[in-house]
């Protein structure tokens, strides 16, 4: 099984649901590239996701249901519109 994803520096908009709902992935780095949006079925669906970098992208929120990731221990989101964290995210942001 995949456990990990790099697809940074590509031009991707967007992340398809079967990567938001992979449930053996641990890290997935999906930095430099020009996502608008993250799935609110990742960190729902992926109880094993550890890391995730979303760095350098043009995100303007991050999706509530990453904070219900149980294994989440490491999020990389600098370097984006975001125009807020949501509250459940303060233990991993912190």
């Amino acid at each position: 099984q995949l456990s990990t994803l790099l697809a940074a520096h590509n031009e991707f908009t967007e992340v398809d649901d079967t990567v938001a709902t992979s449930r053996s992935l641990k890290v997935v780095d999906l930095s430099h590239n020009r996502l608008v949006r993250i799935s609110h079925r990742m960190g729902t669906h992926m109880p094993a996701l550890e890391t995730l970098d979303v760095s350098c992208n043009f995100l303007t929120r991050l999706p509530d249901t990453l904070g219900r990731c149980p294994s989440l221990r490491n999020l990389l989101a600098h370097s984006n519109r975001l125009v807020n964290v949501p509250s459940t995210l303060g233990p991993i942001m912190a």
